[in-house]
């Protein structure tokens, strides 16, 4: 990894993103998580996260404290198995959250053959969005997908553990995108200019975002809310981009299902443009991607608010296109 961005520093695009480098040692590695509620099986199952912060292990305990993750104990005996399956493809962990289901939850795909074997997915919840659904019915697999409840087991006698090929915080790989990039047919239409609004975001509002989606018309970019579209529909949008705006945020993350070159303007919310998207975009060289520091106030942490110069903001937009 750092190999891969020390090669990164070096590209024009991203030169600013070189000091996320210096962070990554703080960071322990991944976490280990052993699976045997939910879904039994012979052997050990482990998932591999990049969730390594004490609030996020204090997080998944309580998770699994409610029989959703168990280590080191069998599964539960007083819970009725729900189905069997002689044969299944682990999935992974099912995220609700729609960056950490992009990059962790679908990292095992790229491995599991299509050979009709179930995929079983580890939930975080006894819910599957919406969104999830569609996606997955979209990418042809709805047939194959089973998820866990936590009222019941999955008894797997066999379960293949393919290899991850993304972790958040750790690794993107290329075999990964690679992948992403076949789900989805590119489109044929080119030229659209794009912004990804964060106004209807729940999460790390953005002050000052309407004046700047303004200044952003008459550029000749239109801002677009990513939340009411289904993930097929935006992958379709920013393939027809000629060049996509955003504020740091986890709607980047859908660029990984992109086929088409284009420029990518980000405005990153802390001093520093966040790990994971400087693993992504290393290895999408069809991407021209450039920072614009334009904050007013900086976030801390990702899901604090912050707030934009929109003057600045809308400078470095302009020299940017005209560069």
């Amino acid at each position: 990894m750092l190999g891969r961005l020390k090669a990164l520093a070096g590209r024009p695009a991203l030169a600013a993103a070189a000091p996320v480098a210096a962070a990554a040692p703080a960071r322990t590695g991944r976490a280990d998580v052993a699976l045997r509620s939910c879904v039994s099986h012979p052997e050990l199952s482990t998932w591999q996260s990049g969730f390594v912060r004490e609030a996020d292990h204090l997080h998944f305990t309580q998770r699994r404290a409610g029989t959703l993750f168990a280590v080191h104990r069998p599964a539960p005996a007083d819970l009725p198995v729900r189905e069997r399956l002689p044969q299944a493809h682990f999935g992974g962990v099912l995220f609700p959250f729609y960056g950490h289901f992009l990059i962790e939850s679908l990292s095992r795909l790229p491995d599991i053959p299509d050979d009709g074997l179930p995929i079983v997915f580890m939930g975080l919840g006894d819910t599957v969005k919406d969104w999830q659904t569609r996606f997955f019915a979209d990418a042809g697999l709805s047939r194959r997908l089973h998820f866990t409840r936590k009222d019941s087991l999955i008894l797997v006698d066999q379960l293949f553990r393919p290899d991850q090929t993304a972790t958040i915080h750790a690794d993107i790989s290329s075999r990964f995108i690679r992948h992403t990039q076949r789900l989805f047919a590119p489109s044929a239409s080119r030229g659209r200019r794009i912004y990804l609004s964060r106004r209807q975001s729940k999460n790390a509002p953005v002050e000052h975002e309407a004046a700047f989606e303004d200044g952003l018309r008459t550029l000749g970019i239109e801002p677009l809310c990513p939340e009411n579209l289904p993930v097929r529909e935006q992958v379709r949008l920013l393939d027809e981009a000629e060049l996509v705006v955003a504020v740091e945020g986890s709607a980047l993350h859908t660029l990984v299902f992109s086929t088409t070159p284009k420029r990518v303007l980000v405005l990153p919310r802390r001093q520093t443009l966040d790990l994971n998207f400087v693993l992504q975009f290393a290895v999408q060289e069809h991407l021209q991607v450039q920072q614009i520091h334009a904050m007013a106030r900086r976030a801390t942490t990702f899901k604090d608010p912050c707030s934009l110069d929109v003057e600045a903001a809308l400078a470095g937009v302009q020299q940017a296109m005209a560069g």
